[in-house]
């Protein structure tokens, strides 16, 4: 079973408290959705258990966001994840998923950028 923990005691109040989960994904509905998320995550023994995609959409993210991975709550919604406690990295820095048997949740919400709309010049 992996454990999860919480960067921050906001992140930990935005996935234990309905309210404060509400605030940051404007539909009190999410909540519930939110914690499935995390029992999801949560009922596999390390992070290469658990299958990408899929209406979950679990994926590894890239840039910025290197070694976290991310699951949605509702697009564009989602949970990220970061490796905790003991794990190994390749030869490229990259965490070995078999490796991480626990996760710490380092950001709840939207974080893909805001796109413009309008006409392209």
């Amino acid at each position: 079973m992996i454990d999860i923990g919480y960067a921050s005691s906001r992140w930990e109040k935005v996935c234990t408290d309905q309210r404060a989960a509400t605030r940051i994904l404007k539909d009190a509905g999410l909540f519930t959705v939110l914690v499935e998320r995390l029992e999801h995550v949560r009922a596999f023994d390390h992070v290469a258990e658990i299958p990408p995609g899929g209406t979950k959409d679990w994926h590894p993210l890239k840039g910025d966001r290197k070694n976290q991975w991310s699951i949605t709550i509702r697009k564009p919604y989602v949970i990220c994840f970061a490796a905790a406690g003991p794990y190994e990295v390749d030869e490229n820095g990259s965490v070995k998923p078999n490796t991480v048997k626990a996760l710490e949740v380092v950001f709840v919400g939207d974080y893909h950028p805001k796109r413009r709309r309008g006409r392209r010049k």
